[in-house]
């Protein structure tokens, strides 16, 4: 919820200003077509501002990588392109994530998979993961959003440990798989340390700092 509503009221507040701004302009003889085009090339360009900054400090603050493993151009310029990709729908993905991820309705199943999502983010980031795990045929997959933001992780675990006991319920298995990104992985771990990990069928981290 934090998260959706922060970037609403981002959106809201960014969209008003561009359109005051751009109404004076236009008044003083700017093309439309031009503020229009302006408002789309200035989201992307943030997003690309906003890609490149963390892009960089990973990269000053990069561990050694053996030769072996290092991506070659091609493989940067894939993951540059993907991340940009994601990035310029996440917005979107977590400001409807009330309507994109819902869950499946309460009926028996064998191993359910729940997404843990990372920091300053809500379920909507799982739309398209989610999406794939269906189309082939992983089912059924459950999402959650916990907070506040910057709450302590813990609080986070105690919010995990309620979710998977009402998934659980609602599907009547006796444990699950956990797919986690980034700090959802370190909440994961800590519900394990202080609910144990009997009711986990495994746990996958992605991109987690442990």
């Amino acid at each position: 919820m934090w998260t959706a509503l922060t970037l609403w009221l981002v959106t809201i507040a960014s969209v008003t200003a561009y359109a005051v701004w751009a109404q004076g302009a236009i008044a003083h003889g700017a093309p439309g077509w031009l503020m229009v085009g302006g408002a789309a090339v200035g989201y992307f360009a943030l997003i690309a501002t906003f890609m490149t900054t963390y892009f960089a400090l990973a990269w000053w603050f990069r561990a050694p990588r053996p030769r072996d493993v290092r991506l070659g151009a091609a493989g940067t310029l894939r993951l540059v392109g993907n991340e940009y990709r994601a990035l310029a729908g996440a917005a979107r993905r977590m400001m409807f994530y009330r309507l994109l991820v819902r869950d499946p309705p309460p009926a028996p199943a064998v191993l359910p998979v729940l997404l843990v999502h990372g920091i300053l983010c809500n379920a909507g980031v799982w739309e398209r993961f989610a999406r794939g795990l269906r189309e082939r045929d992983v089912h059924p997959v459950y999402t959650m959003s916990y907070g506040p933001p910057l709450a302590s992780i813990e609080t986070f675990a105690d919010q995990l440990a309620r979710r998977i006991d009402t998934v659980l319920a609602e599907t009547g298995a006796r444990d699950l798989v956990i797919v986690s990104h980034s700090m959802g992985g370190l909440v994961a771990l800590a519900y394990c340390r202080r609910y144990g990990a009997g009711k986990l069928r495994r746990l996958i981290s992605l991109a987690t700092p442990y």
